[in-house]
């Protein structure tokens, strides 16, 4: 019985140490923030964004995140990152006008010290509006 008692314990601190593993691995990879595939896709699918936007009911300062593009970058993926921008030059500068016309995101954009010159893409999500920019 003694044996039986000694796996149960170690069967639960494997599990414990699992679970802890899991845990700490997600607050490391997953911070909630979107990362390089987001980033390209925003910057690729700037009309898309727009028109999503658009489709919002309302939008509050609460519902926008700013995402700065060198928290994501790497030497990996800059240059990547640099030719979709240079790219989709246009598509970009019509979303930037477009973006203009929303207050909530005009006044978390420059409450957060960034210019619309700096916004580089745009992603609308269920659980709110990313704004990345350079």
């Amino acid at each position: 019985m003694g044996t039986l008692k000694r796996l149960t314990v170690l069967l639960a601190n494997v599990a414990t140490m699992a679970l802890v593993s899991s845990t700490v691995a997600t607050a490391q990879v997953g911070s909630g923030q979107p990362g390089v595939a987001a980033l390209l896709s925003a910057i690729n699918s700037a009309d898309a964004e727009v028109k999503e936007l658009r489709a919002q009911k309302s939008i509050s300062v609460h519902d926008i995140h700013l995402v700065s593009v060198a928290k994501i970058e790497n030497a990996g993926n800059k240059a990547t990152i640099d030719r979709s921008i240079a790219k989709n030059a246009g598509p970009l500068g019509e979303m930037r006008e477009q973006i203009g016309t929303f207050d909530a995101i005009v006044k978390a954009v420059a409450a957060g010290g960034v210019s619309l010159s700096q916004v580089v893409g745009l992603d609308v999500e269920p659980g709110g509006i990313y704004i990345f920019y350079q």
